[in-house]
């Protein structure tokens, strides 16, 4: 029998790639004549970036980003190049990851999404002409006005400091939003960032995808098309 071991990220206990290897063992304990291919997987949430990069023909780039709280923390971007240009993959959960915060400072009224801001600003600078990023695993509930301040759409003071600062927000708080085009032929980084697609973590069924040659399976879901990973990842 051939067994396909394709888990998440058990939050808090145990990386993709650790679970899929749990169950491996497991397996092969009952059944050592069984044929075993693992899969970790990632829905959008921690461990996007590790699980696409085992699957996309792309560079990881190392950068510097913030923490819900504004203290920097370490970040990649995977960039993939294709037809379209240079696509860039995100990971939401490097800058506003609960597990990035100590159990006295979930406060979802001061944590902010500045530093996701600060990742696809990175990706926009590195040449990337789209940009995914996936949602999931959050310490924040700001609307994504933390991202938005970081792309120049309104004063930091006012969108980057968490949920309950946007209690006074006004029109000219966002005004920056108006001079966003989607057009692909603008050049500067703030026209450019509109060209975000975000996979948001969430109950999904997956299935399995053939490659145009029919000869190796990859993942997808039922919500939203993206690449999904074909050999297992090193971390979640």
């Amino acid at each position: 029998m051939h067994v396909i071991i394709a888990p998440d990220c058990y939050t808090g206990t145990l990386t993709a790639a650790q679970a899929a290897a749990a169950m491996a063992e497991g397996w092969g304990r009952t059944a050592p004549g069984d044929r075993l291919t693992l899969v970790p997987l990632s829905d959008g949430g921690p461990g996007f970036v590790d699980v696409l990069a085992e699957s996309l023909d792309g560079e990881v780039h190392a950068v510097v980003t913030t923490d819900p709280l504004g203290r920097e923390v370490p970040g990649t971007i995977l960039l993939a190049t294709g037809a379209g240009g240079r696509t860039a993959y995100v990971e939401s959960a490097q800058a506003a990851g609960l597990h990035l915060l100590a159990p006295d400072e979930r406060d979802p009224t001061r944590t902010s999404t500045s530093g996701v801001g600060t990742l696809v600003l990175a990706a926009l600078d590195a040449g990337a002409r789209r940009v995914v990023i996936g949602l999931g695993g959050s310490g924040t509930n700001d609307a994504g006005a933390g991202l938005l301040a970081a792309l120049g759409v309104g004063p930091v003071a006012r969108l980057g400091h968490g949920g309950l600062a946007l209690a006074g927000t006004t029109p000219d708080d966002v005004a920056g939003g108006a001079s966003i085009s989607s057009s692909p032929a603008t050049s500067t980084r703030r026209c450019s960032a509109s060209r975000v697609r975000v996979l948001s973590s969430g109950p999904r069924r997956a299935r399995p995808r053939r490659t145009p040659n029919g000869s190796r399976t990859r993942w997808a879901t039922s919500r939203a098309s993206w690449p999904g990973c074909v050999r297992p990842p090193r971390t979640c």
